[in-house]
């Protein structure tokens, strides 16, 4: 690893931090791209999914009480369904094809995030499970699971400093899933 790489990869990561304390998301979708280019499609997101527990799991100790236990299990346990296939689609894709699907799972993030069609889709109790699965195979396949969730928790008018609150268990749930299962595992990593 160069001297470069490393320190590139750092001033991401940081910036990430911030972004994901700023706005309680967007450190997958910060660090994402430069890591993965960096590292590859698979250490790339491996590494996102790693830091990304530390980043979410500090600034969720800060926020215990503001978590919704139920919503946030509501998206956690859909995940958990989706992850396995997410993982074979990965294993079975070539690098490069893999590469091209978490840059495609990056632009998809920014233009649906704030898309207001979407979070029309994602009303009530089906909306959760259908953005808990979505979530969780983008986890798995890019580590941006974001955008379903900022859009089912804009369809159910979700109070944002507790769906801030949330996020962070659902997301350190979400790379423990991948992590903790050995999904990574199946595409040579882990």
């Amino acid at each position: 690893m160069s001297v470069t790489l490393l320190a590139v990869s750092c001033a991401v990561v940081l910036l990430a931090g911030a972004v994901q304390r700023i706005t309680g998301l967007g450190f997958a979708l910060t660090a994402t791209p430069a890591l993965v280019l960096g590292f590859g499609p698979t250490e790339g997101v491996r590494l996102v999914m790693v830091l990304g527990i530390v980043a979410c799991a500090l600034m969720g100790a800060t926020m215990v009480s503001l978590i919704d236990w139920a919503r946030s299990w509501s998206l956690i346990w859909p995940a958990m369904l989706t992850a396995p296939l997410a993982a074979y689609a990965a294993y079975v894709s070539p690098p490069a094809v893999l590469m091209i699907l978490v840059g495609l799972a990056a632009v998809f993030a920014l233009v649906t995030a704030g898309a207001r069609g979407l979070s029309r889709m994602l009303r009530g109790r089906a909306g959760g499970l259908v953005a808990g699965g979505f979530a969780g195979f983008l986890n798995v396949t890019s580590g941006l699971s974001g955008p379903p969730l900022v859009a089912y928790a804009e369809s159910i008018r979700w109070h944002p400093q507790r769906f801030v609150a949330s996020l962070q268990l659902v997301f350190v749930a979400y790379n423990l899933i991948v992590l903790g299962r050995g999904l990574l595992g199946l595409f040579g990593i882990g």
